[in-house]
């Protein structure tokens, strides 16, 4: 609603599409995520490097590698894989993306954002792959038990901590405090937010730890 509002108030242009260097950083984040995630899974003992072979293109990499390196580590083949599916993904957006900005005739930012699909994108095959992996990974990894149980703790300590503090002001750090007790209890609440959305999460489960007679436990 407030989006809205202020749209109204200041066009932002929803209709159309984000700039080159949006849609290339959004592609880029797709590419660095999905690769970290895969060696992540692997790392916490999600899934099994054997499972990782069934995945389309991914799979098929690391068969070529094993038939390559088979005396390799698991790690290392894993390592290799990596470096070569992002070389693949990378490639295929140059491609995607050079073959668009033919096609629809860019020549400005502006041809950028009136476009009637994104200019920087993957192929079909390449998106085809991610989705398979993006199933893979909800169903392994982020939705794993194990995972929604650290997450359902990490919830509690963060809930535990904000009432805690809004009750408590004095519990904050002193240059957290100034003033906290004479200000209207939306500042309030919007300046423990902001301290605690600079928490790491070490920080996070050690103050919670201080505080509070009983805690989360937490890998």
């Amino acid at each position: 609603y407030a989006l809205a509002q202020y749209n109204d108030m200041h066009d932002l242009e929803l209709a159309t599409y984000a700039s080159g260097e949006a849609q290339v950083a959004a592609l880029s984040d797709d590419i660095a995520y999905n690769n970290h995630d895969i060696d992540d899974g692997l790392r916490a003992g999600l899934f099994k490097f054997e499972d990782l072979f069934e995945l389309p293109i991914f799979g098929d990499i690391l068969s070529e590698i094993k038939a390559k390196y088979g005396d390799l580590t698991a790690k290392r083949q894993m390592h290799e894989a990596n470096r070569k599916l992002i070389g693949v993904m990378v490639e295929d957006v140059l491609k995607v993306t050079q073959d668009n900005i033919t096609r629809f005739n860019i020549r400005s930012t502006v041809d950028v954002h009136l476009a009637n699909q994104p200019i920087g994108d993957f192929s079909n095959e390449i998106k085809q792959a991610i989705k398979t992996l993006q199933s893979f990974l909800m169903e392994n990894m982020y939705r794993a038990k194990f995972v929604v149980k650290e997450r359902e703790a990490a919830a509690q300590i963060l809930e535990d901590l904000f009432e805690l503090y809004l009750k408590k002001p004095e519990s904050l750090p002193n240059n957290w405090r100034v003033d906290i007790g004479n200000q209207d209890e939306i500042v309030t609440m919007r300046k423990i937010g902001d301290f605690m959305a600079g928490m790491t999460d070490r920080y996070a489960i050690t103050e919670h730890k201080r505080l509070f007679a009983n805690s989360p436990k937490m890998r």
